[in-house]
């Protein structure tokens, strides 16, 4: 019993805080392999926003308190930060969406847009 305890406090202390990690997982939560596959993170996003990481992509995931096993999934790669400057936002998803708020207060939009579930034909 002793020897089993404290191979599992080893353990604990041998995986960090903090790793990246590939996502394996999508549908109905997300796994992150990273020191082993992580299953049962919770996603964490700005309020306001939810999104759900695609599989395969690299995210970075927070071990829990030790007295807590959760862990917690913070964010993935940014795919699309090369065409962005300084100050600006953009949404997307792997589909091809996307909503891109410039420097210069455009908004630009690509997709087809519904308006209260209806298309906006322009």
């Amino acid at each position: 019993m002793w020897l089993s305890e404290r191979l599992a406090a080893q353990r604990r202390e041998e995986i960090p805080a903090a790793e990246a990690g590939t996502v394996t997982i999508d549908e109905s939560g997300a796994a992150v392999y990273a020191h082993g596959e992580i299953r049962g993170g919770t996603v964490l996003a700005p309020g306001g926003v939810a999104w759900r990481p695609r599989n395969g992509a690299q995210a970075l995931v927070l071990k829990g308190a030790a007295s807590e096993e959760k862990n917690y999934i913070l964010g993935v790669e940014n795919e699309e930060l090369a065409e962005l400057e300084p100050g600006e936002v953009c949404l997307y998803t792997s589909g091809g969406a996307k909503v891109h708020l410039t420097r210069d207060g455009k908004i630009l939009l690509w997709g087809t847009v519904y308006v209260n579930g209806l298309p906006l034909l322009g």
